[in-house]
């Protein structure tokens, strides 16, 4: 029989006891670290010391969550007696839609909407692998609690609605396992506990979810309040741009997706080589990408080696598809612009403005016209500790005087 009780209809008898005072000081200490958003690793690590010094023996706490986000599934914490935080991870969706996602306690207490279950693991089947290990490493009881947004959605196409919530998992060693009273002082914690840690995660799922769509840098300074039509500032910066070649008539005689596939690859050549190496895609216009790397430390070498990285993809990636090569060109330069929110009240974006940034989406468009992929300013060689090979001054559109362009002596050949 497995050692598994149900306890989402368990009632209990509320005992004046030793607890009482101390769960209180635990839901006043778990709000307060919800209104200064502590992070949820310093409250796992927090509430375990708390709750050990209060006399609940509580030897492993989990905590955890899904996560709206296009790479990661979940977040997943874990606090262990004497070792403090042992586990602080992102979960890949990968891993959450496979198979051993669903063989475990935790997606039975999300998709069944059970707030509260508890395992004995001494001398008992378990019903999931998780539940034997936990038994083999000596705990005796475990605890679970989840507590269900109840939006109703399901975010994934592939797993039921309501799983979004927070699970709550503590564990004992003590042979004797919780007694009732720490059980029912536990469930009464687990609701402040579960909107605290709604609290810092919701703060952190907005600024994952500002980093993908805005990026790292504009996404802080959104969250920082820098919200108003115009707010921002002037930067010095290096400017990369980078355009995909012949998308016209690529995107005429391909289907839909294959398209879409190609675009995705020629991204993650470019957008990804930049993000790689630390600069920040303000951008992507159509089937170019808009990026910066801001003058903190050797701007223009991250940025020529984010350069060579993109080339060096694009090759790789040429050499074992079928189907027409992907190619591109890239402008680097370097100068001051405004960093600003630009739009409408109602729809704005952070971007670039001013003569530099006209001038290096003017200097990728030479990159056709000379025949070379990657082409860099005058301002750019100055600040770049390679070596540089000039192409010559060629006219630019609403450049007085034409534009000066360098390019490496590999990619000049």
């Amino acid at each position: 029989m497995f050692g598994r009780i149900e306890l989402s209809c368990w009632r209990y008898h509320r005992r004046m006891s030793d607890l009482a005072p101390i769960i209180a000081d635990l839901s006043t200490w778990l709000m307060e670290q919800g209104i200064r958003e502590t992070s949820v690793r310093d409250v796992i690590d927090g509430l375990g010391r708390r709750l050990r010094n209060g006399g609940i023996e509580v030897d492993r706490i989990s905590l955890g969550g899904m996560l709206l986000h296009p790479t990661y599934g979940a977040i997943e914490l874990v606090w262990a007696h004497g070792e403090g935080v042992i586990l602080d991870v992102k979960v890949p969706r990968t891993v959450m839609a496979g198979p051993g996602s669903r063989n475990s306690p935790f997606f039975n207490a999300s998709s069944t909407n059970t707030p509260v279950t508890r395992y004995r693991l001494l001398g008992e089947s378990q019903p999931y692998p998780q539940l034997e290990k936990y038994r083999d490493q000596g705990y005796a009881d475990y605890l679970l609690f989840f507590r269900c947004y109840e939006r109703g959605v399901a975010r994934w196409a592939e797993l039921p609605p309501n799983l979004e919530g927070v699970l709550i998992s503590l564990a004992t060693r003590r042979q004797a396992g919780f007694t009732e009273e720490e059980i029912a002082a536990l469930t009464d914690l687990s609701l402040p506990l579960s909107l605290t840690v709604k609290a810092a995660t919701s703060d952190e799922l907005a600024q994952t979810v500002l980093d993908t769509y805005l990026g790292s840098w504009s996404g802080r300074k959104v969250l920082d309040g820098i919200v108003t039509l115009g707010d921002g500032e002037i930067i010095e910066c290096v400017l990369w741009f980078c355009d995909l070649r012949d998308s016209t008539p690529l995107a005429d005689r391909m289907d839909l997706d294959h398209y879409q596939e190609l675009l995705n690859a020629y991204f993650d050549c470019t957008a990804g080589a930049v993000l790689d190496h630390g600069g920040e895609v303000l951008r992507f216009i159509g089937d170019a990408v808009m990026a910066v790397f801001p003058m903190d430390q050797s701007p223009a070498d991250r940025a020529l080696a984010a350069a060579k990285q993109a080339m060096a993809r694009r090759d790789e990636i040429n050499a074992n598809r079928n189907g027409p090569p992907i190619r591109f060109g890239i402008a680097l330069h370097a100068g001051r612009v405004l960093y600003a929110n630009i739009g409408t009240p109602r729809r704005l974006e952070f971007s670039v403005i001013g003569p530099a940034a006209n001038e290096v989406a003017r200097m990728e468009g030479l990159c056709k016209r000379v025949g070379i992929p990657l082409l860099c300013s005058d301002a750019f060689r100055d600040l770049c500790t390679s070596e540089l090979v000039c192409v010559g001054t060629h006219e630019a559109a609403g450049v007085a005087g034409g534009l000066s362009v360098y390019t490496t002596p590999e990619v000049r050949g």
